[in-house]
């Protein structure tokens, strides 16, 4: 089951960094500005169905989300969690090696 470790803040104030306790890809780094380039990932995807959320990128072990900035990460973490709690990995792309 995946879970958050850790919280870290980054330059952006209205973006967090959410560590995991397992990998989620090995070599490739992802990120999508919008619910449509996020489509046919469905990990990135379901972060999206969380209101408020503008961008996610993920590699490694993390996944750090944008948020607007009138929402308050109350309002996103506590959804964010839940989705973690209940994401098969499996579901997320085979990733491309070069």
């Amino acid at each position: 089951m995946l879970m958050v470790q850790d919280v870290d803040l980054t330059p952006n104030p209205h973006a967090l960094k959410f560590i995991l306790n397992e990998k989620l890809l090995n070599y490739e780094s992802r990120q999508y500005s919008s619910r449509e380039e996020a489509e046919n990932d469905p990990f990135a995807k379901g972060i999206f169905q969380i209101p408020g959320v503008v961008s996610v990128f993920y590699m490694d072990k993390f996944v750090t989300i944008e948020k607007s900035k009138d929402t308050s990460w109350g309002q996103i973490q506590r959804p964010f969690i839940n989705f973690l709690k209940d994401f098969d990995k499996s579901l997320i792309p085979a990733e491309k090696r070069n």
